[in-house]
């Protein structure tokens, strides 16, 4: 193992793996794949773990909520049956590139 801090790099690539919010056993699955020591994996997440208490002192709202997309809408709660779905999927963007893909499937081709 090696007893040397984690690179300034990993620790940059363990900040951005901690704000999006990754699976952490993973991330120290790939340092120790590295070479790294568990002390000196310990220390690289103190170095990159979030400072202060969002709870204390407040959180500032996702950017999604603070700037809502011109075509964001709400959705009616009510059931939409699956064949309307289906010939709603096939008018959008999605439809028009994989319907003839689910169109032989249901086919059984």
């Amino acid at each position: 193992m090696n007893d040397l801090p984690v690179s300034a790099h990993n620790l940059k690539w363990l900040r951005e793996q901690m704000l999006m919010a990754c699976d952490m056993s993973q991330s120290v699955e790939t340092l120790r794949k590295q070479g790294y020591s568990d002390p000196a994996i310990l220390d690289a997440f103190e170095a990159v773990r979030p400072r202060g208490n969002a709870l204390a002192e407040g959180s500032r709202p996702p950017p999604l909520i603070r700037r809502m997309p011109k075509n964001l809408h709400r959705v009616d709660n009510r059931l939409i049956c699956r064949a309307d779905f289906q010939v709603r999927l096939m008018r959008s963007h999605v439809g028009r590139t994989f319907g003839p893909l689910f169109r032989a499937r249901e086919a059984g081709l």
